[in-house]
């Protein structure tokens, strides 16, 4: 199981090519692991979205990983 940053989800949103955004594209098509995001991964995410067109997109996109709680 692999847990992605934020920071790595918000470069993936807004179309930076990172090496960390390159890795996760790849997660994303041709891996077999399970990616997972964290309850704060996710806030942190969505609270810098401004439309709430944009927060139901993400919401979509990222509510098909593995929840992670990780704040108790």
């Amino acid at each position: 199981m692999i847990v992605v940053d934020s920071s790595v989800w918000i470069d993936h949103l807004n179309g930076r090519l990172t090496a960390a955004v390159a890795i996760l594209h790849r997660l994303l098509t041709d891996s077999q692991e399970i990616i997972a995001i964290g309850d704060i991964i996710l806030y942190e995410v969505l609270s810098g979205l401004r439309s709430d067109r944009a927060v139901a997109d993400v919401r979509f996109l990222l509510g098909s990983l593995t929840p992670a709680q990780m704040l108790g």
